[in-house]
C-alpha cells in the first residue's frame, strides 16, 4: 500500500489496535502511523531536468 502526501489516509483493511482497556487506539496517530510501515526512499532522477 503505498500513499504519496496523504499519511492520514484511513482504510478498513488496516490492522488496529489498542492499549489494554485504555480505548486508544494505534491508527490515526504518528506512532501508529509508524507501526504499519516500512520507510523506503525512492529517487527519480529526470535526465532531462535544467538543474
Amino acid at each position: 500500500m503505498v500513499y504519496v502526501n496523504h499519511p492520514t489516509m484511513v482504510k478498513a483493511d488496516i490492522p488496529f489496535g489498542g492499549v489494554k482497556h485504555s480505548g486508544y487506539g494505534h491508527e490515526l496517530t504518528n506512532l501508529g502511523i509508524q507501526e504499519f510501515i516500512n520507510k523506503k526512499v525512492i529517487d527519480v532522477v529526470d535526465i532531462n531536468a535544467a538543474f
